[in-house]
């Protein structure tokens, strides 16, 4: 099977982190954790993905979804496997989401960016696809997996936006050079 650059340093440099947390892949670009009646999930996002050449931008979603005590597994696990899950719920439409409070966060809004942020690589360059999954991984590690596991007693960093001007400038370069 054909995997790209950035498929591979996901497997390298992230999955592999996750596994050794716990975590279990949920397809290509997700992963998910249990305990007991609350579960936590990772989704990546891409924004102008193009496998194989030209500017890329990634991030993730971190959410926290707890369930009823008396949520039988069943229910959970369609909760979870639902493509409505990372989109806006209407509960009284669906009674199933009535088991389930989730709380969502970009993981730009939990690092010092404090807002969404997009990590920017080149798909043609491996190394720069290395580059920001290890950067992706590390703030999953030091600012999501904290998030998780305290909620809102997690004390976020000091608004700080080099970092999410220096991944804009570094795509806005990779734009000017491909045109």
């Amino acid at each position: 099977m054909h995997r790209s650059a950035v498929q591979r340093a996901v497997d390298e440099y992230l999955a592999s982190r996750l596994a050794a947390s716990g975590w279990k892949r949920r397809g290509s670009r997700g992963f998910v954790r249990r305990r007991g009646t609350t579960c936590w999930l990772i989704k990546l996002v891409h924004r102008e993905y193009r496998q194989e050449q030209g500017p890329c931008r990634i991030t993730a979603k971190v959410m926290r979804l707890h369930f009823l005590p008396f949520t039988p597994r069943g229910a959970m696990e369609t909760i979870i496997r639902s493509p409505m899950l990372w989109r806006q719920w209407d509960r009284w439409a669906e009674p199933r989401y009535l088991l389930a409070r989730r709380t969502t966060r970009h993981l730009g809004e939990l690092t010092e960016a404090r807002e969404q942020l997009w990590y920017s690589y080149d798909a043609v360059d491996p190394a720069d696809c290395e580059r920001v999954l290890a950067e992706l991984a590390e703030d999953v590690e030091t600012h999501a997996m904290p998030w998780l596991a305290r909620g809102w007693l997690h004390r976020l960093p000091g608004k700080d936006l080099t970092r999410k001007d220096r991944h804009k400038a570094h795509h806005a370069r990779l734009r000017r050079e491909l045109a």
